[in-house]
């Protein structure tokens, strides 16, 4: 677990872990600087857990990323679980997680699905994978072994989801400066098999202090209410040069990562097709950053690409395509 100012919600998550029907063997936990009382409550928990507590504090802040490469790292078990401060679990998630991985040595990480939780703990009537644009068809993907290609095209796998074997830490070193999330469940699906449990086993909460996140979609209110909160969110991100610009940079980022580490850890699973998908997926990056500052002279050649598929096969379909147009 990785802290950091999360007194708000850290009680809640405590007491999940405290009535897991497996426990877990330690729970360590990195504090990333709180001022508030994180630490205190991290401090009571110690006293009461029913299993062994390690707080480390960190000296200077790392931030998220580099946060939670410092406490897996401090893990001592065969199998590591990444756990956030503001979440809750279900009695019986790392029992499902830990039976999984022990029932197929093949697979060497399961995640879950979950519910979504407004900040009051409420549910939001949104279900953790529809969030996330989880489809039918990409859960099959990864079932049967193209997890690569799915996390190519997005970001699947909910890293407080996420248990995995520690035997598969080499392959993820050097650690790079981008969402731990999306590294951790590439290096794994470059090594091992990913395996999805369709079981609602974390309560994943929405709050205006989120790192990460999905649009705050709240159960109360009317449907229109509601309805309006999505559109507003899309709007935004569609719009917004500056969050469009933030999310190439760091998808240009991840690709560049990803291909060093094919160059330093050969995988059966990473063969010429996906090497290619790789290759065209940064191509038509490299097309969505260098478009025309006028937006007139951007349409033939968004169009085009529309008309080929890429935005399709290579992008987020219609969301890229429209935010290349009117951002």
């Amino acid at each position: 677990m990785c802290t950091f100012n999360g007194a708000a919600f850290l009680p809640y998550q405590l007491e999940s872990l405290a009535i897991q029907t497996r426990l877990p063997d330690e729970l360590v936990v990195r504090d990333d600087g709180s001022t508030d009382d994180t630490l205190a409550i991290l401090a009571d928990f110690v006293r009461s857990a029913p299993f062994p507590v390690v707080v480390n504090e960190n000296r200077r802040r790392l931030g998220i990323p580099d946060n939670f490469w410092a406490a897996i790292s401090d893990a001592t078990g065969e199998l590591i679980a990444l756990c956030d401060q503001d979440d809750i679990w279900a009695p019986a998630k790392l029992e499902r997680a830990v039976a999984a991985l022990d029932a197929d040595p093949a697979v060497g990480a399961v995640f879950t699905n979950g519910w979504c939780i407004d900040g009051d703990g409420e549910p939001t009537g949104v279900h953790l994978w529809d969030a996330a644009g989880f489809s039918t068809a990409d859960r099959e993907d990864v079932r049967s072994g193209r997890a690569l290609d799915v996390l190519l095209r997005h970001p699947v796998v909910t890293g407080a989801t996420l248990t995995f074997r520690a035997s598969l830490l080499p392959g993820m070193d050097p650690w790079p400066p981008i969402t731990h999330d999306i590294w951790i469940s590439i290096a794994i699906a470059m090594q091992a098999q990913l395996q999805p449990i369709d079981e609602l086993l974390i309560a994943y909460r929405l709050h205006g202090g989120n790192a990460v996140g999905f649009p705050h979609f709240r159960h109360s209110g009317s449907g229109l209410r509601r309805y309006g909160r999505i559109v507003r969110f899309y709007a935004r991100r569609l719009t917004d040069p500056e969050i469009t610009s933030n999310e190439m940079v760091a998808e240009a980022a991840m690709y560049r990562y990803v291909s060093e580490l094919l160059e330093r850890m050969p995988s059966p699973r990473a063969g010429p097709a996906f090497r290619a998908t790789l290759e065209r997926l940064s191509e038509m990056l490299r097309f969505r950053q260098d478009l025309p500052r006028r937006r007139w002279r951007r349409v033939p050649q968004v169009f085009e690409r529309v008309r080929r598929g890429d935005y399709r096969l290579y992008s987020n379909g219609w969301r890229s395509w429209v935010s290349d147009l009117i951002r």
